[in-house]
C-alpha cells in the first residue's frame, strides 16, 4: 500500500479527463466514497480508496506486490 499512496494525488490527477477536478467533485469522503486528498485502504470498507475483500484478508494476502517488474 505504500506505493498506491505515494502516488494516490498523481492518479486522481491522471485519471481524471479534466485534471483531477472531476475526481474532487465526486470523491468527497461522504456518501461511500474516499476523499480524493487522502489515500486510504481497509478490509471491506466501502470508504477507502482501496477496498480488500474479506476473502483475500482472511487468506491471509493483504500487503502482496503481485505487480509486474517494469
Amino acid at each position: 500500500m505504500p506505493k498506491l499512496a505515494a502516488t494516490h494525488a498523481e492518479c486522481i490527477r491522471l485519471y481524471d479527463p479534466h485534471n483531477g477536478e472531476d475526481n474532487k467533485l465526486r470523491l468527497t469522503g461522504k456518501h461511500e466514497t474516499s476523499s480524493a486528498e487522502k489515500f486510504t485502504w481497509g478490509v471491506a470498507n466501502r470508504a477507502a480508496s482501496v477496498r480488500i475483500p474479506r476473502g483475500v484478508a482472511m487468506a491471509g494476502k493483504v500487503g502482496n506486490d503481485y505487480s509486474p517488474e517494469f
